[in-house]
C-alpha cells in the first residue's frame, strides 16, 4: 500500500497502543503474529505490554522467540512476569534463558511468588535513597537514574535495604539547604507483605490515603510497590474472567483519522520493516 498508510498506520500504533491492543484482541491470533512481526518492535512492543496476558501468551507461542523476547524486554518486569505466567512451561523457559541476565532474574524472582499474592503484583522498579545521604546527593541520583517514582514517592532504606520513610520529590525539590534526607522523610508504617494474599489487603487502611503503598519481605526490606488498581486487575485475573473485546466501538472517532478498521491496514505489516528503516536512517 501506499506510503501514507503506513504512516498512518505506524502513527495509529504510537499515539494509541492501548486501543490498537484491544483491536487486535478481537482477531485470528495467527493474524496478529503475522502482523506484529512486520512491525518494527520498538512499536509493536507497547502495543503487546497493553493486551491482556492470558492473549498475550498465545501470540507469542505464534512467534519466533527472539522477537518475543524482544517484545518481553520491553515490558516492565510485572508485565512480563504475568505473561510469562500463562506461556507453556518448556517455551517460559526457553524464552527466560534468551532475556539478559538482569532481566532473567528478575522476572524468575517475581514468578517465584505465588499467583495471588502480592509479590507477583507489585513493580519491582522503583526509586529509593539510602537514608545516610543528603538532599543535595538525592537531587543528583534522581537527576541520573531511570527509576520510576510511583505517586511522586521517593522511599528511604538502610544500608540492609529495610524501609525507614518516604519522601515526596516536591519536597526534595524545594529544600533551599543541604540536609539529611532522613530528617525530611516522613516515618513509613503503612506496608504491604510480598506473601500476603491480594484479598487480604484489599481493605489495608494505607488505601484511605494512598494509591501506592511499599512492599517488604520478611526482613522488612523495600523490594517495590503495589498500586491499588493492581489489586483489582489481579483479583479479575485470578478468577478466570477475562475480559470481552469491546468491538468497534473501542475506536469510535479514531476510525475517522486512521480509516475504517486496523484489518485494512494488516496488508501494510509486510512493508513496514523497509519503510522504516528507509525513513529512519
Amino acid at each position: 500500500m501506499a506510503a501514507n498508510h503506513t504512516i498512518l498506520a505506524l502513527t495509529f500504533l504510537q499515539s494509541h497502543p492501548e486501543k490498537a491492543a484491544e483491536i487486535l484482541e478481537q482477531m485470528d491470533l495467527q493474524i496478529v503474529a503475522n502482523f506484529l512481526r512486520g512491525v518494527p518492535h520498538t512499536i509493536a512492543g507497547p502495543v503487546m505490554a497493553f493486551m491482556l496476558p492470558q492473549y498475550a501468551a498465545r501470540i507469542i507461542a505464534f512467534l519466533d522467540n527472539e522477537i518475543a523476547v524482544s517484545f518481553l524486554s520491553q515490558m516492565n518486569g510485572r508485565k512480563a512476569a504475568s505473561v510469562l505466567r500463562y506461556t507453556e512451561k518448556n517455551l517460559r523457559k526457553i524464552l527466560m534463558a534468551k532475556l539478559p541476565v538482569k532481566a532473567g532474574n528478575l522476572l524468575g524472582w517475581i514468578l517465584g511468588f505465588a499467583e495471588n499474592t502480592v509479590g507477583a503484583w507489585m513493580i519491582p522498579d522503583i526509586m529509593l535513597l539510602p537514608d545516610d545521604c543528603t538532599s543535595s546527593e538525592a537531587i543528583e541520583r534522581l537527576k541520573n537514574t531511570d527509576q520510576q517514582t510511583h505517586g511522586g514517592l521517593i522511599y528511604i532504606v538502610n544500608r540492609d535495604a529495610q524501609i525507614q520513610g518516604s519522601i515526596h520529590v516536591s519536597v526534595l525539590l524545594r529544600q533551599g539547604a543541604s540536609v539529611p534526607v532522613s530528617a525530611i522523610m516522613k516515618e513509613e508504617n503503612a506496608t504491604l507483605s510480598a506473601r500476603a494474599t491480594l484479598s487480604s489487603v484489599q481493605n489495608h487502611k494505607g488505601w484511605e490515603t494512598r494509591n501506592t503503598l511499599p512492599v517488604i519481605n520478611r526482613e522488612r526490606q523495600l523490594i517495590g510497590v503495589l498500586r491499588h488498581t493492581d489489586i483489582y486487575q489481579g483479583l479479575q485475573q485470578l478468577s478466570g474472567h477475562i475480559k470481552q473485546p469491546k468491538g468497534s466501538d473501542v475506536a469510535t472517532g479514531l476510525w475517522e483519522v486512521y480509516g475504517t478498521t486496523l484489518l485494512a491496514l494488516f496488508d501494510v505489516a509486510g512493508g513496514f520493516g523497509t519503510f522504516y528503516k528507509a525513513n529512519n536512517r
